[in-house]
């Protein structure tokens, strides 16, 4: 019995039924030889014989052509991860809805934009998960290097050069950089790192001298400069953010005029003005209020403790001598904190009673008025 000869129709079994109007025979039909033509899905023709085109993978796009450009575009992944939980398997972009592991290649490619600035999750749990794992077992290679008491210096240096040459040299890298580093230093995690590293520079005693000669010096250089910039701004910023507040609750007391940043002349003043400035007073009254900062009691680098303290003494007989009433609240009496912003309730009830009552002497609200300063002087002095 003879081998059974196949026919055209056998052959195109094997391709796709949509695709077999496709094909025309470019010869009478002789079998797997006969020389076809086939135009693909993506529009390109090829013309070859029947058993080679059948050996093909696939029939709706050419090998000529790029997948992008022939296969179907994905639009809708989310089957991929149908089994999985948002956030821990997967997360999704809130722009186009595309679901995936991780964003961050394709906020770029697709959205233009940096991962820096998208508002959403980019990685979900279980990749952070992972690459938390791995970074523990691989270890921070620096920190390894210290360990085994390898010098880093050379390196640190060049990189640091190779990394300011790379942003230097590109604007918008520049301007990404500068974006990047205001957000992250806005964050209340960086204001907190940065204000707990100021003030334990600030309390290192090393720093407080080297600043205080730096700016001694400038000072003795640059005495007009430093009158504008220090001295004549000082004069000019009326109060503090503790003195307003004293103000708000003193401004409408029945009976009282007060007002802020006024000036009083005595011939017991050591200033070469013989003025003396008041950070609230009535002096239709002569009642006069004063808030006492940490410079009144604590020494600064500069050592102006015994001056300022000095200025308090002389202001303090200024009022005795002429009969007039001051109230001297110390800054402990105020708090920053959120919890119990103010003034304390204490503080506030005995200046409202010293108002009602108005007897000329000096009042101290606060706890650091220990000793009279007139009468500590004193006794220093005996002693030495």
């Amino acid at each position: 019995m003879g081998r059974k000869h196949l026919l055209l129709e056998d052959y195109l079994q094997k391709i796709p039924h949509e695709c077999r109007n496709h094909i025309e025979l470019l010869e009478p039909f002789k079998g797997n030889r006969t020389n076809i033509a086939f135009t693909f899905l993506c529009g390109c023709r090829a013309e070859q014989c029947l058993k080679s085109f059948l050996g093909r993978d696939r029939f709706d796009y050419c090998s000529k052509c790029k997948p992008k450009k022939c296969k179907p575009k994905i639009t809708d992944n989310s089957l991929k991860f149908r089994s999985m939980i948002e956030g821990q398997g997967f997360v999704v972009c809130k722009i186009c809805g595309w679901h995936a592991k991780k964003l961050t290649s394709h906020l770029r490619k697709k959205h233009h934009i940096e991962p820096e600035v998208y508002d959403g999750p980019i990685l979900c749990e279980l990749s952070k998960q992972r690459y938390s794992e791995q970074n523990q077992d691989n270890g921070n290679w620096i920190e390894k290097a210290k360990a085994r008491g390898e010098d880093l210096t050379d390196y640190k240096q060049r990189m640091g050069e190779a990394v300011r040459e790379f942003i230097m040299s590109n604007p918008d890298d520049r301007k990404r950089r500068a974006k990047v580093m205001t957000s992250v230093n806005r964050s209340d995690v960086m204001r907190k790192k940065s204000s707990d590293t100021a003030k334990k520079t600030s309390a290192r005693r090393d720093i407080q001298l080297s600043r205080a000669a730096r700016i001694h010096a400038w000072q003795i250089a640059n005495p007009k400069e430093f009158y504008e910039k220090c001295i004549n701004k000082a004069l000019h910023a009326w109060h503090s953010i503790p003195e307003a507040e004293l103000f708000e609750k003193v401004r409408n007391f029945p009976g009282y005029c007060f007002k802020l940043n006024q000036f009083v002349i005595s011939d017991l003043f050591i200033t070469q003005t013989k003025r003396k400035q008041i950070d609230i007073c009535d002096k239709i009254r002569n009642v006069y209020l004063e808030f006492d900062g940490p410079f009144h009691f604590k020494q600064t680098p500069f050592g102006q403790l015994q001056t300022i303290q000095n200025k308090d003494y002389l202001l303090d007989e200024y009022i005795k001598t002429n009969g007039f009433v001051l109230i001297r609240v110390s800054f402990d009496q105020f708090s920053y904190r959120k919890s119990d912003y103010g003034f304390k309730k204490e503080c506030l009830d005995r200046i409202f009673e010293i108002l009602d009552n108005p007897i000329p002497g000096v009042y101290r609200i606060g706890t650091l008025y220990v000793v009279d300063f007139h009468k500590n002087q004193m006794e220093s002095k005996e002693s030495t």
